[in-house]
């Protein structure tokens, strides 16, 4: 699959692609519709609309930097969830070597 890049974002932070990626596999090329991403029962899958039509914060969402913001401060949340989640994993790793 071979793509041009988006003169705004970088491909892999692009919504299109992201639709792309989501679509099926018998699917060759860029598709005007999001395949697969219909969740009723009697519907249309949505279309895929330009970059410049989606909201700014979007293309951040797939952005690790902006994701693991917080992961450093103690006052955060998701400082004490990353060090739970840490923890949690290392238990389970030492009761998976007995």
């Amino acid at each position: 699959m071979q793509m041009e890049a988006n003169s705004s974002h970088d491909i892999f932070n692009s919504f299109s692609y992201i639709a792309l990626l989501l679509s099926p596999a018998k699917c060759s090329g860029p598709t005007d519709v999001c395949a697969g991403a219909n969740i009723l029962a009697q519907g249309e899958d949505p279309p895929i609309k330009p970059d410049s039509e989606y909201p700014e914060w979007l293309f951040g969402l797939l952005d690790k930097s902006v994701r693991d913001a917080g992961k450093d401060d103690p006052m955060q949340k998701a400082y004490w969830k990353s060090r739970r989640k840490a923890a949690i994993k290392k238990a389970n790793s030492l009761r998976a070597k007995k």
